[in-house]
């Protein structure tokens, strides 16, 4: 399996999506995969030598933690990268990508792409076909946490709740 894993935080910076990114390749390539990570290079040229030592190839993209003025760059690495490579699997670990959105749509109207839209938006534009596991759970939190069920509904929130197992 060929592994493409995208994140805005990696080695040298010390955060948990660095370390999930870091430990994640790491596990893939004991369990057989060939994994390239697309990262950050901080300005640093110090990462190249850590880089060398990973289980796993690295590209860096110029640029530091969740800037957008570092976007195009990322977008044309990573379409570089899925266009040479063929990867089996991209993943975006949190990675800007999943920055709200505004779209041309018709003359003088404009649409507004939430973070799931917007997502799956910038991933057609790098020639990626996002698909989605809805068998899976993923919540929203803030004062409550809601998901993709919740569209469109009126969900009866209670303040606390007893669940027994029987």
């Amino acid at each position: 399996m060929n592994i493409l894993l995208l994140t805005s935080e990696f080695t040298p910076a010390a955060g948990g999506i660095g370390t999930y990114a870091r430990e994640i390749a790491a596990a893939a390539v004991r369990l057989g995969a060939d994994v390239t990570v697309v990262a950050p290079d901080y300005a640093d040229e110090g990462v190249a030598r850590a880089d060398r030592a990973a289980p796993f190839r690295t590209h860096r993209f110029r640029g530091g933690l969740h800037s957008m003025r570092d976007l195009p760059g990322k977008v044309r690495l990573a379409r570089t990268l899925i266009a040479a490579d063929g990867h089996d699997v991209v993943h975006a670990v949190d990675w800007p990508f999943f920055l709200p959105l505004v779209v041309p749509h018709g003359p003088g109207t404009w649409h507004y792409l939430g973070e799931d839209w917007a997502f799956s938006h910038r991933l057609a534009q790098i020639g990626v076909v996002p698909l989605a596991d809805t068998t899976i759970r993923l919540w929203h939190w803030g004062r409550y946490g809601f998901s993709w069920e919740d569209a469109g509904s009126d969900v009866k929130r209670f303040r606390s709740y007893s669940y027994r197992i029987i």
